[in-house]
């Protein structure tokens, strides 16, 4: 027992002197230490240092897993470095060989060209000039030449990259180009500030591009029929206005697609006493937008529809004897 006494308070006792531990700074007086908590270290050790120069808590280095700092690709080398797992120094760095280097196992591969297409089944054409619907999209593709011929699809990838315009045009990894609504429509010959230019670049040489040159049109929006009418006819009259506009629009014309189209009718004083509004229909159908006005002015609004549109509106004839005034003729002998 009274060694493990012993044992115990000389543990103890060490701990207290490596707290307190002091030191002479040279001019008679007693220095304690305080050690920094940030390591110092060299190429082999880290440590705690005292700003008298003492060390405490030295050790070796302690090799962390290697961390890749840029990835190989079949022409170009990467780099690795591993870094002490307690302090943080970085003890070791290593280029990473090329895909192409090495035993031989993996051939060096080549791009020799690209070419843009905007068909999918391959009809290319490279650095032609292609249309771009002002708000629309315009999917583009890359096909790359390599050598050897059976490359895998990481020596096939590209970036994309789109410039030009005036508006907030972009384009997707996926090459999907994406024409902003805002952009002006190009003149008729090629410029690089007023059209698109499309580029597609090899991941793996940035020398090999190829790009595509985009002419921008203004959207062109179909035009389809409207004819507005009543049953029977004469009951009303029917007017087609834009929207809740002023605007008209002519009985039996094209209009627009997407157009807001106000419906309305109006009955005078005789058209009222003798027919009544009964509903609204429309071939093909059409969900209005609702109805309003007195009972002599009704107004539906909705959309032109993408398709020839004749809209009906019905009404019944009043049954007006039970109002109508009987006089009687009486004649001698009658």
């Amino acid at each position: 027992m009274k060694t493990r006494q012993s044992f115990v308070c000389g543990f103890l006792a060490a701990i207290f002197m490596l707290a307190f531990a002091a030191c002479d700074d040279g001019n008679g007086k007693t220095h304690t230490h305080s050690y920094s908590t940030t390591w110092s270290k060299d190429a082999t050790q880290h440590w705690h240092e005292c700003s008298c120069g003492n060390k405490t808590e030295v050790a070796n280095h302690i090799d962390g897993d290697w961390i890749v700092d840029q990835a190989a690709t079949a022409t170009t080398a990467g780099s690795k470095h591993k870094v002490c797992t307690v302090c943080g120094y970085e003890t070791a760095r290593e280029a990473i060989p090329a895909t192409g280097e090495g035993n031989g196992e993996y051939p060096i591969i080549t791009i020799k060209s690209i070419v843009i297409s905007t068909d999918e089944d391959g009809e290319l054409a490279n650095n032609a000039n292609v249309e771009g619907v002002i708000g629309g999209e315009l999917q583009f593709y890359a096909e790359l030449v390599t050598d050897p011929v059976d490359a895998g699809d990481a020596e096939h990838a590209v970036t994309w990259s789109v410039s030009g315009g005036s508006g907030d045009s972009y384009i997707e990894d996926d090459g999907l180009l994406h024409i902003d609504e805002h952009e002006v429509a190009s003149p008729a010959s090629y410029n690089q500030y007023t059209w698109l230019t499309v580029t597609a670049t090899s991941v793996i040489d940035s020398k090999k591009v190829a790009t595509a040159r985009v002419k921008m049109v203004a959207r062109v929006i179909p035009t389809y029929t409207l004819t507005v009418g009543s049953v029977p006819a004469g009951a009303a009259t029917v007017n087609i206005r834009r929207g809740t506009g002023v605007a008209t629009i002519v009985n039996g014309r094209e209009v627009q697609e997407g157009t807001s189209v106000g419906i309305y009718y109006i009955q005078n004083t005789t058209q009222r006493a003798n027919y009544a509004f009964v509903g609204i229909s429309a071939s093909p159908k059409i969900e209005f937008g609702g109805e309003d006005g007195s009972t002599s002015a009704k107004r539906w609004l909705f959309d032109m529809p993408s398709v020839d549109t004749v809209i009906t509106i019905e009404f019944t004839p009043v049954d007006n004897t039970e109002n109508a005034i009987l006089s009687w003729t009486v004649t001698d002998g009658g």
